[in-house]
C-alpha cells in the first residue's frame, strides 16, 4: 500500500498526542536536556554518525542560521544528528525532533532531498531548512515535551530500547487525526516564519513536499495512517498560507524599522497594529513579543525629553520628541510584557535572554526602581557577557543609584566591547614590504562598521563628572563625533560649555577627502604610483615623496589614508609624527581600543577615525579612515519616490499602479509593487512615510544595496547608531540622512527610506 505521508518527516508530534498528554508545567529545564541527550544519543549507539562531512556541515551550518533568525529558545544547546542509515532504524529516511532542540536524521534522507534539489547545491541548503525549520516549530511549541516522562518512566530500561518501544506509548489521553493534523498544519507555518527570517523562502518548504509526495515506504511510523497529512495536502496547506507569512514577516520588519527609527506616535500605532495582527498567528514567538514589549517602553521614551531621562539608553534612537500623553502607562505596559516574557523562561534560568533582560532592567530604572533593576542588569551582564549594551544598561542603573565609580567601569567595558575591531593587525608583526602592510591596513579599515558605542560614551561623560572632568570632556567629544544633529548632541555641547570644543570629525588630510573621486584626486596631489591592489575591489595610489598613500574603494573613490613620513601635518592640536604617548591622550583622550606587540603599539579612536601607530614611544604612522560627516550630502537612491509623495507621485514614478493595495493610500495602507522589490506605506494624508526595499529589487541608495557587506554601509554612507534584534540581525540607521539598513547573514537584507530629521 502507498503511504505517502509516512516521509512526511517523523514529527513526534503525532507519538505525543496519540500516546500521551504533554505535561509542560512539571517539566524542568534540565529534564527536557537529559531526556532529549538521551534518545538521541541512543540513536547514535545504536546505529552510528554519518561519515558523510558534506551532510553533517550542511545540516548544522543550516539549523544554526535557523536558530538564529529566530530567535526561539535561546535556552537550548540546537544539536542535529546525522546518522548513518539502516532500514532497522525506526526514524530512518526521516528527520525527527526531540526534546532540548534536538533534530535526528540519516543519509539517506539527504540522499532523498539532494535527488529532489537535482543536484543543486544552494537547492539542497534550502530544502535542508526547509526540513529543520518545521522541526524546530515542533520544539519551540513545546510538541516534544510528552517525551521527557517516557524518558524517566522506567530508568532501567537501555536507552536505544526505548526507540523501538515509541509507538505504543501508553494510557494517556488520545488526540483526533484532525486535531494532530491542525498542529502539524500550525508547525508548517511557524517554520515558514522562521524560514523567511533567515533569509529562506516558503518555496523551500513546500519543495520538500512535493519531493516526498512520489515517495513510497511500508509504514507510518510512530502513528497512525491518519495522524499526518500526505505530503499534497501539506502542499496545499503551505500554498494557502504562504502569502499571509510573507506578509506576516513584512509587518514585523517594518513594525521593527519603526521602533528603531525615532518616528512620531502616528507611526508606533502603526508599528502597534502590524505587531497586533502577526501577534494573532504567532502569540508565541519570542521576538514578535519582545518587540510587543519594546513598542511600549519606546512610546514612553517619546515623551520624555533627554534632560529628563539625562542618560541615554542604548536602544534609544537618536531623538525623543516631547508629546501629550500619559508615558507612565506606557512604561507600566513595557514593564508588564518583559514580565510575561520573563515569567515564561523562569524555568530555563532567563537562558539566551540578555537583551530582554536589559531591557527590563532599564525600564525598571526609568521607573524609578533601580534598587529592584540592579539584580536584573547584574544578570544581564552575565547572560550577556559581550554584549554592550547589557554593560551599558548596568552603568545606568549604577549611577541611578549613586555609584558613579562602578558605573564607571560598566560603561568603560561597554565602550570597549562595542568598538569596531581592534587594531590587532596593525601591529601584531614587522611587515616586510608596503604590500603586506597595505593588504592589513585596509582588512583592518574594511572591517570597521557603523558606530555602536554612542549611547555607552554620553553615559560614561556623565558618570566621569565629578571625577575626571577632562577624561569626561573627551568622552563628550567623542560622542559629538558620532552625532551632531540630535537632542543628545545638545547635552553633550551643554557638558562641554567653557570647554574645548568637539574635533569636526572628517576634516581633510592634506586636502584629500572621504568620498573624493580618483579624478579629483589626481588634481589635487597628483599622479601617484600604483600600488599591488590591498584586495580584488580596492586600490591603493603611493605618494612617498609626500608621506602618504591613499585607498580607494571599488568605486573608485577615497576610503581611507596611510600616512608616514615625511608628512608633516597634524593629527589634532601638537600632534605630528614623531609625537609621544601623552600628546596623543592629551590631544584625544584614552584611546578606545588599544593593542600592542613588541615595541608596536596602535591606539584606536574609532569615532574620529584616527588609528595610531608608535614604534618606540613614538608616532610613526597614522591611518586615517573616518565616515563621511553626518548630513555631508544629500540621500542619493535609484529609485523615484521619496517619503512626502503623494499616490499620484508615485504611480508616475515608478510607471503605473501597485501589484496591490491601490484605493487603501487614504487609509495609511500599503501599495506592493513585487516586480520591484518596494513596499510603500502612507500616512493617514495620503503621503509616502516609509519606503521599504527588498529583494528582487537592485536599487542603491547612497551607493548601498541589497547583498553588500556591513562594512559598506559606513565606507558609503557614515557613522550611524546600530542596534541588535533578538534574531541577530543588525539596523544601522541614519536620522539625519532618513535611511536604514538592515543586515542578516553578513549582508544587506532590508532598506527603509523615511522622513530625515529637520525635514
Amino acid at each position: 500500500m502507498r503511504r505517502a505521508g509516512s516521509l512526511l518527516l517523523v514529527c513526534q508530534l503525532a507519538l505525543l498526542l496519540s500516546g500521551i498528554a504533554p505535561a509542560r508545567a512539571a517539566l524542568t529545564l534540565e529534564q527536557e536536556l537529559q531526556a532529549g541527550r538521551g534518545f538521541v544519543n541512543a540513536f547514535i549507539e545504536q546505529y552510528g554518525l554519518s561519515e558523510n562531512q558534506q551532510y553533517r556541515e550542511l545540516a548544522e551550518g543550516v539549523l544554526t542560521r535557523l536558530v538564529q533568525a529566530s530567535g526561539e529558545r535561546p535556552e537550548l544547546p540546537w544539536r542535529i544528528v546525522v546518522l548513518k542509515h539502516h532500514p532497522d532504524n525506526p526514524a530512518a529516511r526521516n528527520a525527527s525532533a526531540w526534546p532540548g532542540g534536538q533534530i535526528v536524521t540519516d543519509e539517506a534522507f539527504f540522499e532523498l532531498l539532494e535527488k529532489g534539489a537535482g543536484g543543486d547545491a544552494e537547492r539542497l541548503q534550502a530544502m535542508t531548512a526547509g526540513v529543520l525549520a518545521h522541526e524546530m516549530a515542533h520544539v519551540i511549541r513545546h510538541d516534544t515535551d510528552a517525551l521527557v516522562p517516557v524518558f524517566f518512566k522506567d530508568p532501567g530500561v537501555p536507552a536505544p530500547q526505548l526507540l523501538f518501544s515509541l509507538k505504543s506509548v501508553g494510557d494517556g489521553q488520545k488526540v483526533g487525526a484532525a486535531e494532530t493534523r491542525q498542529a502539524e498544519n500550525e508547525c508548517d507555518r511557524h517554520g515558514a516564519f522562521y524560514l523567511l527570517r533567515a533569509g529562506y523562502r516558503v518555496d523551500d518548504m513546500i519543495s520538500v513536499f512535493r519531493c516526498l509526495a512520489d515517495e513510497e515506504v511500508d509504514e507510518v511510523l510512530f502513528a497512525s495512517e491518519l495522524d499526518h497529512a500526505r505530503a499534497a495536502e501539506r502542499v496545499g496547506n503551505l500554498l494557502e498560507v504562504q502569502e499571509q507569512v510573507v506578509e506576516d514577516e513584512r509587518l514585523y520588519d517594518e513594525a521593527v524599522n519603526i521602533l528603531r527609527l525615532g518616528l512620531d506616535e502616528a507611526m508606533l500605532r502603526i508599528a502597534e497594529r502590524n505587531l497586533e495582527l502577526v501577534s494573532a498567528r504567532f502569540p508565541k514567538v519570542l521576538p514578535v513579543r519582545h518587540a510587543r514589549a519594546v513598542l511600549a517602553h519606546r512610546r514612553y521614551l517619546l515623551k520624555v525629553p533627554p534632560q529628563t531621562l539625562r542618560l541615554k539608553p542604548s536602544f534609544s534612537f537618536y531623538r525623543f520628541r516631547a508629546s501629550r500623553g500619559f508615558p507612565e502607562d506606557f512604561l507600566l505596559q513595557a514593564i508588564r510584557e518583559y514580565e510575561a516574557i520573563l515569567k515564561d523562561y523562569e524555568n530555563t534560568g532567563h537562558q539566551g535572554l540578555g537583551p530582554t533582560v536589559a531591557a527590563y532592567a532599564l525600564a525598571l530604572a526609568h521607573n524609578d526602581q533601580a534598587a529592584k533593576a540592579l539584580p536584573w542588569a547584574q544578570k544581564a551582564v552575565q547572560l550577556s557577557p559581550d554584549d554592550w549594551s547589557a554593560h551599558n544598561v548596568l552603568g545606568i542603573v549604577q549611577l541611578k543609584l549613586d555609584q558613579p565609580a562602578e558605573a564607571v567601569k560598566s560603561l568603560t567595558r561597554a565602550v570597549g566591547l562595542a568598538v569596531p575591531a581592534e587594531p590587532k593587525e596593525l601591529v601584531e608583526r614587522a611587515f616586510l614590504n608596503a604590500s603586506m602592510e597595505e593588504r592589513a591596513v585596509w582588512r583592518y579599515v574594511d572591517a570597521q562598521t557603523p558606530v555602536a558605542f554612542g549611547p555607552a560614551l554620553f553615559n560614561l561623560g556623565v558618570a566621569l563628572q565629578g571625577t575626571d572632568q577632562e577624561a569626561s570632556a573627551q568622552a563628550f567629544r567623542a560622542y559629538l563625533a558620532t552625532d551632531s544633529i540630535s537632542d543628545w548632541a545638545d547635552e553633550a555641547r551643554g557638558y562641554l560649555r567653557g570647554k574645548a570644543p568637539a574635533d569636526p570629525g572628517a576634516a581633510p588630510v592634506a586636502g584629500i577627502t572621504v568620498g573624493m573621486t580618483d579624478a579629483d584626486l589626481r588634481k589635487k596631489a597628483g599622479d601617484a604610483a600604483i600600488g599591488t591592489p590591498p584586495s580584488p575591489t580596492a586600490q591603493v595610489w603611493r605618494y612617498k615623496e609626500k608621506g602618504f598613500s591613499v585607498f580607494l574603494d571599488e568605486t573608485g573613490r577615497v576610503r581611507a589614508m596611510l600616512l608616514y613620513a615625511p608628512f608633516a601635518g597634524q593629527f589634532g592640536p601638537g600632534v605630528t609624527l614623531g609625537a609621544a604617548p601623552a600628546q596623543i591622550e592629551k590631544a584625544w583622550g584614552k584611546p578606545l581600543a588599544a593593542h600592542t606587540a613588541g615595541d608596536r603599539v596602535a591606539w584606536a579612536y574609532p569615532a574620529h577615525g584616527l588609528t595610531f601607530v608608535l614604534t618606540k614611544d613614538k608616532l610613526t604612522k597614522v591611518v586615517w579612515a573616518p565616515a563621511p560627516p553626518l548630513g555631508s550630502a544629500t540621500l542619493d537612491a535609484s529609485i523615484k519616490v521619496r517619503p512626502g509623495d503623494s499616490a499620484s507621485q508615485v504611480a508616475q514614478a515608478l510607471g503605473g499602479p501597485p501589484d496591490s493595495g491601490l484605493g487603501d493610500e487614504t487609509q495609511g495602507g500599503v501599495w506592493v509593487y513585487d516586480r520591484l522589490g518596494l513596499r510603500l506605506r502612507f500616512d493617514q494624508e495620503g503621503k509616502v512615510a516609509l519606503v521599504t526595499i527588498s529583494r528582487p529589487s537592485s536599487a542603491r541608495v547612497a551607493n548601498v544595496k541589497l547583498g553588500d557587506p556591513p562594512a559598506r554601509i559606513r565606507q558609503a554612507v557614515g557613522s550611524g547608531i546600530v542596534t541588535t534584534d533578538l534574531d541577530n540581525s543588525e539596523t544601522y540607521t541614519f536620522p539625519d540622512r532618513g535611511v536604514a539598513f538592515v543586515v542578516r547573514n553578513a549582508e544587506v537584507a532590508l532598506i527603509t527610506l523615511f522622513p530625515k530629521e529637520g525635514g
